[in-house]
């Protein structure tokens, strides 16, 4: 039996959404509104195999489901075999990040719960045309989402996978960066008594300096990726501040940064439209359900000295 992978898309989720509307009738408003699917109309992107096909689908959801008048569109990609097959079953893929949130005060429209309405009513509005079974894989952040999405609709999909599981009771984004910090030193004052993993580090730096020289290296490679390929439009725009904030800027970063806005002035929202992953969700933006954990308040000014000071950031 073919499978066919749906990647649902949450491009859409920076707008206002009214917090959390537990009840709806998900099946009554997909079926008004089947998921017509079309070439993706994304400049400079192939999937580079002709027995796959790759189309494109954007649906309209409800901005509030309190009161379903206004819409927002929300996109899905399928990746499916290039053959006539009227029984085939489906994976659907939800990457990472649902929700977001800005600031100490965060934007209190968003919630997972609108996430799950919405991946219910993508994945119904796909099952009204497209016969079999469908399951459902998400990673990272998004098994936060599934988890809700599988206690309010029980019987949409009829299996589900979760990897990296995100522990909203004892994980916060607010905090991250901080944890992240402790767990490196810890790493390298352990890895400097390691024969096979001292070798790598320098007797006269600091396990500071260490990092810092790694990241240099790291993030000179991953400014070139970013540069160079369209499907990291959004990941670019925190190049400019992490050059800023690491004070490492040389000739060839020059270079680089130069080639990045001369590439990408030009670039718009609507080349981007539904099938690459909005990455700055992830980069520049806090996710708000999993901002704080249990007993923990608001971030303050505290906190934001311990981000500056933290190795991993610096």
């Amino acid at each position: 039996m073919n499978q066919i992978f749906i990647f649902i898309l949450l491009i859409g989720f920076i707008s206002q959404r009214v917090y959390s509307q537990r009840k709806f009738n998900t099946t009554a408003y997909a079926l008004s509104r089947p998921c017509l699917w079309s070439s993706c109309n994304v400049t400079g992107y192939s999937i580079g195999n002709p027995a796959y096909i790759l189309d494109c689908c954007a649906l309209q959801l409800p901005l509030n489901y309190a009161q379903p008048n206004q819409t927002i569109p929300i996109s899905m990609s399928r990746l499916s075999l290039n053959q006539t097959n009227q029984s085939q079953n489906t994976i659907v893929m939800l990457s990472g990040e649902p929700v977001s949130k800005w600031g100490t005060n965060g934007l209190n429209q968003f919630s997972i719960t609108n996430t799950a309405h919405d991946v219910s009513i993508q994945i119904e509005s796909y099952e009204a045309t497209n016969p079999g079974r469908v399951c459902l894989f998400a990673v990272s952040y998004e098994t936060l989402s599934t988890d809700r999405f599988l206690q309010m609709y029980p019987t949409v999909v009829q299996a589900s996978v979760m990897d990296g599981v995100f522990g909203p009771l004892t994980s916060s984004d607010s905090r991250a960066p901080l944890l992240t910090n402790v767990a490196t030193i810890q790493f390298q004052s352990y890895c400097r008594l390691q024969i096979k993993c001292n070798q790598y580090f320098s007797a006269k730096e600091s396990p500071v300096d260490v990092l810092k020289t790694i990241l240099n290296q790291i993030l000179r490679s991953m400014f070139l990726d970013w540069v160079t390929d369209a499907g990291r439009y959004f990941d670019r725009t925190i190049v400019p501040a992490v050059i800023y904030c690491l004070n490492r800027c040389n000739a060839n970063d020059v270079t680089v940064l130069k080639f990045f806005f001369q590439n990408t002035a030009a670039i718009t929202a609507a080349v981007l439209l539904v099938i690459l992953f909005s990455s700055v969700l992830s980069y520049n933006i806090v996710q708000s359900e999993i901002w704080l954990a249990m007993n923990e308040t608001e971030i303050d000014e505290t906190t934001y000295d311990d981000w500056r000071d933290s190795t991993i950031m610096r």
